[in-house]
């Protein structure tokens, strides 16, 4: 046996080997210790007293699912070993093969796959010129690719694995050396340090990444791999031809799908070829500052997502996330779900009935995905017909609309009335969770089958005679008949009655307090039982997975029905929220002017019964450049970050919080948003600030939307007062890069930009002062705040009188220093490459003017007479322009 589990670990190496002995799955040597650990089970030992004993582990087949499933969510992967032949008298050592892998991307199990979101097996392919990607959902068959060509492509491809999210990656191992510093062993980012002692910075991507043999990802292979598995003549049907990048990833992602779960995933019916720019780009800075689809505190809750989803299914919850990591820029898309949401939104009683029938649909794509791969239960198949049966009633709720695309999905949905007939036919109205336990297939449907219940059934009968019988002729009033797995059916006698006990009993087992027998007659019943029992599974069986076969004739018509599910899922929750919330619908342009009137957080406002709304008019000419300041606590960030929140909503194709919204394309959203130490990645607040700056004033477009607050306060003053006034000239005069940009600050310096640039524009959030008191009132108003407030609220959050004051003394001191002898800010007095507006404002950055200052600078006062001192001065003073 041991030779036999090394033999099969050897074909499998990286994985957990759980070997099937019975009713356990087994681990030894070094994968019981590591999985023991993992799993919070007792390690023990085979041949514990000897010299070399065998570590081990085990736990129960039935629970399995389990502890796989936690060992996965580490990023490990198990090996699932079965017995594929029954043990009998003649067999020494019984037949074992793996079944399949179930690794972090490939993990189709309900204790796996919990939730409603994707869980993506991404696969990189190609290098130099040009890099694909693509993502493969097994559970639900949705497949992705991409490509990219030219400088930058690497990066664009970790863009692309940041935003799907992936929980495994594979790639061919010649990029092992580019890829495997970003990624964790198992899917843990944990710091390491190299042998020589230097420090290495923890994994970019928290997920495992699989190295693949570069063959799985051959150009020569990969084109006729993915045309026979699809069975087409070619891949331009998909948008692949020619894109042999894109073509390797995606095979590579298949083949790795099908050599880990030994089958053929005929769920998998097609590809999708996308391209990134037809999509509103958000990076991961912009989706954690935003909390788009996760809170700044992890998990769902108080996001964007939290409170956008009403949808009632798993299908239209997933397709809800998709649209929020992948907004839409394509403005007849989304008039056509804008015209949808708005008949729904009109129409109350329509929509809560379309609500109420989702709410009987479960999971169709996950379902078809477990039937395609073998692992569907009697339950799933007929929990698959039940979620069908709500199909008509979707199409006649649909019928009557009047929104294109609802007309659309009602003309794209099939009620799959036969197949829905199919499986009521066969299997019974609630079978069990296992086909063994029997019952499963509906009594009429096949004769032989109806024969053996029948035999089964009178065998019942039979025993109870058998046992009144025998109480009869022994006098033994508690003798009974019963049955167990490992001895059949057998007699039962006390040990108080064995005197009693005929001769023809034949004993067959010795207990503390009693003895089991058996007869001629009880054994020549239990083979028929047994002989009816087996091929009973047998045909059960057969029958089932006959059905599971027919179904997936169907999976185009099935996955159809899934898509329209789930948009309407999606349009009708967008519909109901717009209601309850009070949300109005945008209107999508392809000018540059954003306009919002009456604007709220939508996550914000569902916590509080008082919020202020806001409005904002920004474009690419007059108001190009916003700078937005007022007191801490006053509301800037909440202000950013509701307008980033209104335009993603807009591109989904969502009603808004505000009274009305004009929204241009927008092909980025940018957002610099608090402060964010990475300590684990060696990276303080001010390097992660100026990182995500970097990466703003690099990719911004004229059609991004920008949204920074507090630039450059993680340094020294001055230094972040530079870097801040420099980045909000960029941002307003590089033609490239020039994006509506909305800049909060506390540096008040920077409202002179208003002053000298003519797309700029001051605002700020109102204060109510009386008598010392200050109150936030969250009304963002024109013009820039005097002060920021910060020590009053010091003052409100308990700072000791005298520090208070002492904080006033030295704030005066500073905001004295800070002006020029005309009481202006000294930055404001020069702009590069712009004739100022005032040309009473010296200009001390002129060449002239520098050599004077040299000039003063290289003086040497020590030897200078004050007659000299006078000519100097008087010569200096004429040069100053």
């Amino acid at each position: 046996m041991v030779r036999q589990y090394l033999e099969i670990k050897q074909q499998h190496p990286g994985t957990l080997l759980f070997f099937r002995m019975g009713d356990f799955y087994e681990l030894f040597f070094d994968d019981a210790v590591l999985a023991a650990r993992e799993m919070d089970v007792t390690l023990t030992a085979r041949h514990k007293d000897s010299d070399n004993p065998i570590p081990m582990c085990g736990v129960p087949h039935h629970a399995a699912a389990g502890y796989i499933a936690k060992l996965i969510e580490k990023g490990f992967r198990v090996a699932v070993c079965e017995q594929t032949e029954e043990p009998s008298a003649k067999t020494k050592l019984v037949r074992r093969e793996v079944i399949r892998v179930v690794t972090p991307g490939t993990a189709i199990d309900e204790q796996m796959v919990g939730g409603a979101e994707n869980r993506f097996l991404a696969a990189v392919a190609g290098a130099g010129d040009a890099m694909g990607a693509a993502f493969l959902d097994l559970t639900t068959g949705e497949f992705l690719a991409t490509e990219f060509r030219g400088e930058g492509n690497f990066e664009s491809v970790l863009a692309q694995l940041e935003q799907f999210q992936p929980r495994e990656v594979i790639a061919p191992k010649s990029l092992e050396r580019l890829l495997a510093p970003m990624f964790s062993k198992a899917g843990v980012a944990v710091e390491e340090t190299t042998t020589d002692g230097e420090r290495r910075l923890p994994p970019r991507f928290a997920c495992a990444l699989t190295l693949c043999d570069d063959w799985h990802f051959s150009t020569d292979l990969c084109d006729d791999f993915l045309r026979t598995h699809f069975g087409v003549a070619s891949l331009a049907g998909f948008g692949l031809e020619g894109r042999v990048r894109a073509v390797s990833a995606a095979a590579g992602a298949l083949r790795y799908i099908r050599d880990t779960q030994r089958n053929d995933a005929r769920h998998v019916t097609g590809i999708s070829w996308f391209e990134p720019s037809d999509f509103m780009q958000l990076d991961a800075a912009t989706l954690r500052n935003l909390e788009i689809v996760e809170s700044s505190s992890g998990g769902k809750r108080d996001s964007l997502l939290s409170v956008i989803d009403t949808t009632e299914t798993g299908m239209g919850s997933r397709l809800l996330k998709n649209w929020l990591l992948r907004p839409s820029m394509n403005v007849r898309e989304l008039d056509a779900r804008l015209d949808a949401v708005a008949e729904l939104h009109r129409d109350t009683i329509r929509r809560d009935r379309l609500r109420q029938t989702l709410k009987r649909v479960q999971d169709i794509e996950r379902l078809l995905g477990r039937v395609s791969l073998g692992t569907a239960t009697p339950r799933d198949v007929v929990a698959l017909r039940a979620s069908c049966d709500a199909l008509p009633d979707l199409k006649k709720l649909l019928a009557e609309s009047a929104a294109a695309l609802l007309r659309q999905l009602d003309d794209s949905l099939d009620d799959c009335a036969d197949l829905r007939a199919r499986i009521a036919d066969t299997l019974t109205e609630n079978p069990p969770l296992k086909i063994e336990e029997g019952s499963v297939i509906r009594a009429g449907y096949d004769a032989e089958l109806d024969e053996l219940r029948s035999l089964r059934h009178d065998s019942q009968s039979a025993i109870a005679a058998i046992e009144t019988r025998e109480r009869e002729r022994t006098g033994i009033a508690s003798l009974k008949v019963r049955f167990n797995n490992v001895f059949g059916y057998y007699i039962e006698i006390s040990k108080a009655n064995l005197k009693l006990v005929p001769d023809d009993y034949d004993r067959k087992q010795t207990l503390v307090n009693a003895e089991r027998f058996t007869t001629p007659e009880l054994k020549d019943l239990e083979d028929r039982v047994l002989n009816a029992e087996a091929r009973i599974v047998t045909i059960e069986t057969k029958i089932f997975q006959d059905l599971r076969a027919s179904i997936l004739d169907d999976t185009p018509r099935l996955q159809t029905a899934a898509r329209v599910v789930a948009t309407l899922d999606c349009l009708a929750g967008f519909a109901h929220l717009a209601a309850v919330r009070r949300y109005v619908r945008p209107v999508l342009h392809e000018g540059d002017e954003l306009v919002i009137t009456g604007g709220r957080h939508p996550v914000v406002e569902t916590h509080t019964s008082r919020f202020v709304p806001n409005d904002v008019v920004i474009n690419n000419s007059t108001e190009r450049l916003h700078i937005i300041t007022g007191p801490n606590m006053g509301g800037k960030s909440v202000y950013l970050r509701q307008i980033g929140l209104i335009a993603v909503m807009a591109h989904i194709g969502c009603f808004v919080p505000a009274k009305e919204a004009r929204v241009p394309v927008i092909d980025r959203v940018f957002t610099r948003i608090g402060a964010s130490d990475n300590l684990s990645r060696g990276r303080s607040t001010f390097m992660v600030e100026m990182t995500e700056t970097a990466n703003i004033l690099n990719t911004a477009t004229p059609r991004s939307l920008v949204l920074l607050d507090e630039i450059g306060r993680g340094t020294a003053t001055f230094d972040g007062l530079s870097i801040a006034w420099a980045v909000g000239e960029y941002l307003h005069e590089n033609g490239q890069h020039a994006a509506k940009t909305l800049f909060a600050t506390h540096y008040h310096e920077m409202t002179e930009l208003a002053r000298l640039l003519p797309g700029v524009k001051n605002v700020q959030l109102a204060v109510s002062e009386n008598t010392g008191d200050i109150v936030f009132l969250h009304k963002v108003i024109d013009g820039s705040a005097s002060k920021s407030y910060g020590i009053e609220v010091a003052r409100l959050a308990g700072l000791p009188a005298t520090v208070l004051a002492r904080a006033r003394e030295i704030l005066q001191n500073l905001e004295a220093n800070e002006l020029d002898v005309l009481g202006k800010p000294k930055l404001a007095r020069h702009l590069p490459s712009r004739k100022k507006k005032n040309d009473d404002q010296p200009n001390l950055f002129d060449k002239a003017n520098e050599t004077v200052l040299d000039e003063l600078r290289n003086l040497e006062l020590d030897h200078l007479s004050a007659a000299d001192a006078l000519t100097v001065l008087e010569r200096l003073k004429s040069r100053v322009l």
